[in-house]
């Protein structure tokens, strides 16, 4: 039985660092957890901070972690 894990924002904020560990958790050795809240706050920051990423980009992005790490 894997761990599990909550992968707050803080830890998917950074892209490389949320890539891997949605790529850990994919690969079962985490059973990661994640809430509306945590992904609010993780988007929330990026548009704050990143003014030039693409809206439409980021929404794409929190609809595949949504697919890949369920709450």
């Amino acid at each position: 039985m894997a761990f599990v894990a909550v992968y707050d924002a803080n830890v998917l904020y950074p892209s490389v660092l949320r890539d891997v560990l949605i790529r850990v958790a994919a690969a079962g050795l985490v059973q990661a957890k994640r809430t509306e809240t945590i992904l609010d706050e993780t988007f929330r920051n990026l548009r704050a901070n990143r003014p030039d990423l693409d809206a439409g980009r980021l929404e794409r992005t929190r609809d595949a972690m949504k697919g890949a790490v369920r709450d």
